[in-house]
């Protein structure tokens, strides 16, 4: 084995246990002081058939009716948008076109502040998360037809129209949420959620959005060969046999369902999407089976870390995700601007 191949074997080895540590930290950290022992603890009297202490009656309240959906629900999403950026950035052959960036993520916010201000609620899973799906899907169509019918269509012109999109769906957020005044629980229901964060998630979340979320991503992985051939032009493409329209078609379709199921989970959750697989693409390659799995851990590794300071940053409350990640997002996608690499 040459060294560049042990080196990346390492660097493999240490991603995974990175974030095993990362997810087995998020179980351990949190405002109460109940830990990852506990859970074992409550296990073995649970298997032995003895009666739980007041104590660890409180500590199984909170460890496996709240800690453990969230941190198993954010792993879950975050992995998930690290797929999208992945699928993102092969569909329009740019390293930097993230959902996020591409206004996918804001079309999703749109469908699912539309679903909430008709009446929908926002623990209704599969009425938002198809809502979600709509936005996502119609919004990045438009935006790759778009994309195509410009003269000399370039990332630069990529991110306008991106802009534009995501600018006029978050004018449509902002007029339907003004519209909903009257009703103050109903406009703080949406402004809530569209600010993003998993301080309300349940089990019933974790569960009803594995099998779509996992559908999403195993579907994601069968297009890698394909998509790395896209990478090579839309010419060279359809000479090695790659049917342009149903790659294109399947893609837009995997990656509206994963981030629209994502985004009525927890509401818009910007930058993942960019940073994870951009950092696995410098420490991996670009060749989309192996980009594919090490950001899906990365991204999982980043969401986590990000919900833990989100939860402790403050003492008297928890600071909104969604809020956390543009704060963090927006200066690493300055950075690469500057380093000239869009």
């Amino acid at each position: 084995m040459t060294k560049n191949k042990r080196n990346l074997a390492k660097t493999k080895t240490l991603i995974f246990i990175f974030s095993l540590l990362v997810f087995l930290g998020s179980l351990e950290w949190s405002s109460s002081s109940f830990s990852i022992l506990d859970a074992f603890e409550i296990l073995l009297h649970e298997l032995k058939g003895e009666k739980l202490s007041e104590k660890l009656i409180t500590a199984k309240t909170i460890l496996f009716e709240v800690r453990f959906p969230r941190v198993l629900t954010a792993a879950l999403s975050g992995a998930s948008l690290g797929i999208a950026g992945v699928l993102s950035q092969g569909l329009f052959r740019n390293p930097l076109a993230s959902p996020s960036l591409i206004g996918t993520t804001s079309g999703g916010v749109l469908g699912g502040v539309l679903f909430l201000s008709l009446g929908g609620v926002s623990h209704h899973f599969l009425g938002l998360s198809f809502f979600s799906f709509l936005g996502s899907f119609f919004t990045t169509s438009g935006i790759l037809f778009l994309f195509h019918k410009l003269r000399n269509p370039d990332f630069t012109k990529l991110l306008l129209v991106g802009l534009s999109f995501s600018t006029f769906t978050g004018a449509l957020c902002q007029f339907v949420i003004s519209l909903e005044e009257s009703d103050y629980h109903k406009s703080l229901m949406i402004y809530r959620w569209s600010l993003g964060g998993f301080y309300h998630t349940e089990w019933t979340d974790f569960f009803l959005s594995l099998l779509p979320l996992s559908f999403g991503i195993v579907a994601s992985f069968s297009l890698c060969s394909k998509l790395d051939v896209l990478s090579l032009g839309d010419e060279v493409a359809e000479t090695m046999g790659v049917g342009l329209h149903d790659l294109k078609m399947k893609t837009l379709l995997i990656l509206s369902l994963l981030v629209g199921v994502v985004t009525s989970l927890a509401g818009p959750l910007p930058f993942i999407g960019l940073i994870a697989p951009h950092i696995t693409r410098k420490l991996i390659g670009a060749q989309h089976t192996e980009l594919m799995k090490y950001t899906f851990f990365n991204s999982m590794s980043l969401i986590l870390l990000a919900d833990l300071l989100a939860k402790n940053i403050f003492h008297h409350k928890e600071l909104e995700l969604g809020i956390l990640l543009s704060l963090i997002g927006a200066p690493f996608f300055l950075y690469l601007s500057l380093k000239k690499e869009i």
